[in-house]
């Protein structure tokens, strides 16, 4: 992504889209309380949604030493259209229903159309404490591997309760979550990808005709192999469609590999457990306070999804050099001892499956997509997006196409 599409996707959080008058009326209106401070918390380097505090005055039947309590309103910036507030919401209820020694936000109330505020929104309870990226660097080497070690627990209880006979949706499939028939009936829906195609791009840079649900693999998919044939076709079809003739070798050559040696590979990479992750674990969405983990935030793009790909927590600490490489790297080795010890079986997927088909295919419908996107919109260099193709060339040849 180009750093000016980035800035882009960041201004938002920073614009201050909503008025505190609208704010107020909002809360009054949903929980019958006054705001009695609302900040808006522009800082934030968010790329999808503002946010700002809402301080209310403590329900009339709650007990606390404060007269106050902290929520958080997380706004949508108009990028994917609904399924990822509704997918968020939803996968937060099932890990608190499933698992619930993992740590996550409630949600107070939240709208996934924009009737209400314009904007599809969350409303969230504050955890206490702050985000690691803020603070590792003050910790100890023991300190930093308490959190570690408690980061991985609560991923291996995760995966735990995904294997649980309750749980429901986990049977190979590769989707996001959403509601049933009510709050307590959650069922596999779309999944949802941050390296997806937005609305406005979209609507900018391709013909009326084409939508979300045309360029992106929503699903749900009822397996893996499923999950990646799409991700493959999609970008295969932009090219052959909006680049002809620049891409062509590559897109014939890719369409092959789903064609033929996808279907021969297919009952190997199904095999490959799927877990509810979350999926995109770095110390920024890692809340602490006095040495514990207080909690995960930014569910929005968790899905069902590879234990392989999505269930290994990143543990990026937001920085670039050397001393975070290091820490990253030990955090993912102690992240792995744990899984040895209390869940040996997924080890060999974590360590082994990286190297084989299943993964070699999934880079080649990423490199695809950056491809597709990148040549359409024009979002990156033609040099950026030759090593793209050159590097899908490559895996291609490695899988025998």
């Amino acid at each position: 992504m180009a750093t000016d599409d980035l800035n882009a996707r960041r201004s938002f959080a920073q614009s201050n889209p909503l008025s505190h008058e609208r704010i107020v009326a909002l809360f009054l209106a949903r929980t019958g309380r006054t705001p009695k401070a609302v900040e808006p918390l522009t800082s934030i380097a968010a790329e999808y949604h503002a946010v700002y505090k809402v301080l209310l005055p403590l329900a009339a039947k709650a007990s606390s030493s404060s007269s106050t309590e902290s929520f958080y309103l997380r706004v949508s910036r108009p990028c994917i259209p609904s399924i990822k507030t509704e997918n968020e919401v939803a996968c937060i209820a099932w890990v608190r229903r499933h698992a619930p020694s993992v740590p996550v936000p409630e949600v107070l109330f939240w709208a996934s159309d924009t009737t209400e505020l314009g904007y599809e929104y969350i409303v969230m309870n504050e955890i206490p404490g702050v985000s690691l990226d803020k603070c590792w660097k003050d910790m100890s080497v023991e300190g930093l591997d308490a959190i570690a070690e408690q980061v991985a627990g609560y991923c291996v209880d995760l995966m735990a309760a995904c294997s649980s006979p309750a749980a429901g949706c986990f049977d190979g499939s590769v989707a996001g979550l959403k509601f049933g028939k009510g709050q307590n009936d959650i069922i596999a829906g779309p999944f949802v990808n941050e390296k997806c195609w937005e609305e406005p791009v979209i609507r900018a840079h391709l013909p009326a005709h084409e939508s979300f649900d045309t360029v992106n693999a929503v699903g749900p998919f009822s397996s893996y192999s499923a999950y990646l044939a799409t991700e493959i076709s999609i970008p295969c079809r932009l090219l052959s469609s909006y680049l002809p003739g620049k891409y062509t070798a590559l897109a014939e050559r890719a369409n092959r590999l789903v064609q033929t040696v996808l279907p021969t590979h297919a009952e190997t990479i199904d095999k490959v457990p799927t877990q509810l992750s979350h999926r995109d674990m770095h110390f920024g969405n890692i809340m602490v306070q006095d040495g514990r983990v207080t909690g995960f935030v930014d569910w929005e793009f968790a899905a069902i999804s590879a234990s392989t790909v999505g269930n290994v927590p990143l543990f990026w600490p937001c920085a670039f050099d050397e001393q975070a490489d290091a820490a990253q790297a030990r955090c993912l080795g102690i992240y792995k001892r744990i899984v040895a010890e209390r869940l040996p079986e997924m080890l060999g997927w974590l360590e082994e499956e990286p190297k084989g088909v299943a993964q070699r295919v999934r880079r080649v419908g990423s490199l695809l997509k950056y491809v597709a996107m990148c040549s359409i919109d024009r979002s990156e260099s033609e040099e950026k997006i030759n090593g793209w193709a050159a590097a899908a060339e490559t895996e291609l040849a490695a899988l025998g196409v």
